[in-house]
């Protein structure tokens, strides 16, 4: 797919993420990458099980986020972190981790990874993460059309034709409102008051 092409809904088309995913459990990694995939926004270039494999695919397709397992076979995810960097400078380092401790967050910090997610994390946090550090990438928004909206609510008449605002329908429930209101009202008090104006001057 072009990255002309993606996007999310109805909603303009905006760069595809270049993403590489690196996780020693291929369930997880080949779960992340279908729904990175779904999402519509991303384009994952590279798929790996370990450190060494994470720096090299780093190196080969300078992705703009990594997504990296915490605990590899080769050792700590956050120990081949620096060389990723130095193969991919301008690419953004998450630690994907079931350990979001502080320890874990110190080591990220550390050796200059971008951000720490959870596992158990809802995907969305991921994904929100990812265009957080790549606004860039961001989908782009529509124009916001609620005062349009609002608008369009205000003239619509009672059966929603957008005949004209509302305090200006002939519907005939708004009618008799404004005759209770206007008139009987208004009535009903001044005979009140004769009524009683009359009986204090009988008394």
């Amino acid at each position: 797919m072009a990255e002309s092409e993606g996007k999310v809904g109805s909603m303009p088309s905006a760069p595809l993420v270049r993403a590489v995913i690196v996780d020693d459990e291929p369930d997880i990694r080949d779960r992340l990458q279908l729904r990175l995939e779904r999402h519509g926004q991303f384009a994952v270039v590279g798929v790996g099980g370990d450190g060494p494999e994470a720096v090299a695919l780093c190196a080969r397709h300078k992705p703009d986020v990594l997504v990296l397992d915490a605990t590899l076979p080769s050792g700590p995810g956050t120990d081949v972190v620096r060389d990723i960097l130095a193969a991919a400078p301008s690419t953004m380092v998450i630690i994907f981790t079931g350990d979001i401790g502080t320890a874990t967050r110190d080591a990220a910090e550390r050796v200059g990874a971008h951000a720490v997610i959870g596992k158990l994390d809802p995907f969305d946090r991921l994904v929100g993460t990812i265009f957080r550090l790549l606004p860039d990438k961001a989908p782009i928004v529509d124009k916001d059309d609620f005062g349009e909206q609002m608008t369009s609510l205000l003239e619509a008449d009672g059966e929603g034709r957008g005949k004209g605002p509302w305090w200006r329908s002939g519907a005939r429930s708004r009618v008799m409102i404004a005759v209770l209101v206007l008139v009987v009202l208004p009535l009903l008090a001044a005979a009140a008051w004769v009524i009683a104006t009359i009986a204090g001057m009988a008394l």
